[in-house]
């Protein structure tokens, strides 16, 4: 990891501009869940579906269904499903949240 963050640096001191570390998994998911709320919240619901889908498949797929941030995943994505209208889809993904908060 720390030759990766040196190859940053350097690439990026190259180009002129500064290098900052790599987030970890977790503080990359809140800010997609962040970044979410921003778009639902500007009246982007497909934009905000999209990318909370997006959070769904990372916290699975990197931090594995036994972590807590998939039930606030899902449960951010059955938000803005209901919002959008699809209540149908936010139904199964709020039951989706609540199993996976157990």
């Amino acid at each position: 990891m720390k030759h990766l963050v040196l190859i940053l640096v350097l690439a990026c001191a190259a180009c002129g501009e500064r290098a900052e570390p790599p987030v970890s998994v977790r503080e990359h998911v809140e800010l997609m869940n962040a970044h979410a709320a921003l778009l639902a919240q500007a009246g982007d619901l497909s934009g905000a579906i999209a990318l909370a889908r997006r959070v769904v498949m990372l916290v699975e797929q990197e931090l594995g269904p036994k972590d807590p941030n998939l039930a606030v995943a899902c449960a951010n994505l059955a938000g803005f499903l209901a919002a959008a209208g699809r209540g149908f889809e936010a139904d199964a993904w709020a039951r989706r949240a609540e199993k996976a908060g157990r």
